[in-house]
């Protein structure tokens, strides 16, 4: 194919892509899973699935109200699943004990009509005994679970079996010296019921990557280096002699010694992505960036690839093939101003409130009332610096690109074929790449009250 007729057949795919796009709906989750505890006026808000078509965006849901607390919310691209729980209430019973009601929730995004399936957990320190008791007395708690006192989820994805795995620890009486065992249950996401798992499933384990910028930091599991064959273990368990294996091998041993433990950003069917190790110190603008060695492996093709950003803590996730992030440095010195994220000038730093007919909603209790913790805020809690840069790498190519907002809240949404959608505080945009080349930006949403909640995206099937 000579050059002309390659050009225009890139010109045609595009074309028919982008009236493709134009055909679907766009689909926005707005919420905060920041918990603030400092200051809980701010926290916390509605989580909203909203949908946007034709220049229309209209309420499609409601996934959780201002009392409750949302957390590790991910979008699980592969598998077409946005997963999360939100925690609903937590109830004294007496003196320190506490039971706290927990919803794991899942949105199908292949399903031809979008809906949102909840299933409950209840977490309590110590007290199987009073549940076991109050069930007998047809308490109105369901009780579906053992004693957690942790959760850590994570989703398994395996011989056409899909779960959630949680992880909890137990003890066998109420004496607080006894020993903690930790036990490992499931929900099937596709029966949604509960299932069994074991501390094996943790090697089929997958996870995305981090929330969006300036939330919670949920996600990533660590491994140990066991041999200098580049062998990993998962330190999940109390007794060493029963962690499990990793079955792929680490290839990059600099700045890697036996015994040391680093973090999974990214593990998928298709990729697995840790960060190497910090490089040398930069002084950029007139502050001292640590940089980071992003470690890739391409599953299916059984490549690796290393990257050297100017970060020293990314939020990194993926989408498919394709790793994407934003840029930040946590500091530890005394903070000032020359600290502050760019774009402050016109970022909100208050709680502040919707006017109530900017969106038809169905209900009025629908309206976003309050809108969480601000940016400024949670950053200089977080002690963060967001400079208002995004990367996106392509894991078949290893095309790397990144581009600079001006803005440091800022993130990266969605990939989807050869689009990336992305916020710029109150602006979602979409440019498309080709080759080594990344288009020019297209503006598809504005509103300074609702986009900024908006933390995850993903188109109709």
């Amino acid at each position: 194919m000579n050059n002309m007729k390659k050009l225009t057949f890139l010109l045609l795919l595009s074309v028919f892509g982008n009236q493709i796009l134009a055909q679907k709906n766009l689909y926005f989750v707005s919420g905060d899973t920041y918990e603030n505890d400092e200051f809980p006026k701010f926290a916390y808000i509605n989580t909203i699935l909203w949908k946007f078509n034709k220049g229309k965006i209209i309420v499609q849901d409601t996934i959780g109200r201002e009392n409750e607390w949302l957390y590790g919310l991910k979008h699980y691209h592969d598998q077409h699943r946005l997963i999360g729980i939100k925690k609903v209430f937590t109830l004294k019973i007496h003196y320190s004990d506490v039971i706290e009601k927990h919803q794991l929730f899942q949105i199908d995004t292949q399903a031809n009509s979008i809906k949102i399936d909840t299933f409950t957990l209840y977490r309590s320190a110590e007290l199987i005994e009073w549940l076991a008791e109050s069930t007998k007395k047809k308490n109105p708690f369901e009780i579906i679970s053992d004693d957690i006192s942790w959760i850590l989820p994570i989703l398994y994805d395996h011989n056409d079996t899909l779960k959630y795995i949680v992880e909890y620890s137990r003890r066998e009486n109420r004496d607080i010296d006894a020993p903690t065992e930790l036990y490992y249950r499931a929900v099937d996401l596709k029966k949604w019921q509960f299932t069994q798992a074991t501390v094996q499933d943790y090697v089929y384990g997958e996870d995305v990557g981090l929330d969006g910028v300036g939330l919670e930091l949920y996600g990533f599991n660590n491994f140990i280096l066991k041999s200098k064959d580049g062998t990993m273990e998962l330190p999940i368990t109390i007794d060493f002699s029963k962690r499990p294996i990793l079955p792929l091998k680490l290839k990059y041993m600099n700045n890697v010694n036996v015994g040391d433990t680093r973090s999974i950003w990214v593990n998928t069917s298709k990729i697995f992505v840790h960060l190497n190790g910090k490089t040398t110190d930069k002084n950029i603008i007139g502050k001292t960036f640590t940089g980071n060695i992003i470690t890739i492996l391409n599953k299916s093709k059984k490549e690796w690839k290393q990257f050297n950003i100017e970060s020293n803590l990314p939020r990194i996730r993926s989408y498919g093939n394709w790793i994407v992030g934003e840029q930040a440095q946590y500091y530890t010195k005394n903070r000032d101003r020359s600290w502050e994220s760019p774009g402050k000038n016109i970022r909100r730093q208050d709680r502040g409130f919707c006017v109530n007919d900017t969106y038809p909603r169905e209900k009025p209790y629908d309206y976003i009332d309050n809108k969480g913790t601000p940016f400024d805020l949670r950053m200089n809690t977080e002690q963060t610096y967001f400079p208002g840069k995004l990367f996106a790498i392509n894991a078949d190519t290893w095309d790397y690109y990144e581009w600079e907002t001006n803005q440091g809240d800022s993130e990266i949404l969605l990939v989807e074929n050869n689009k990336i959608f992305y916020r710029v505080y109150d602006k979602i945009y979409e440019r498309i790449v080709d080759g080594k080349k990344l288009y020019e930006p297209k503006l598809i949403l504005e509103d300074k009250e609702l986009v900024p909640q908006i933390h995850w995206m993903f188109l109709e099937n």
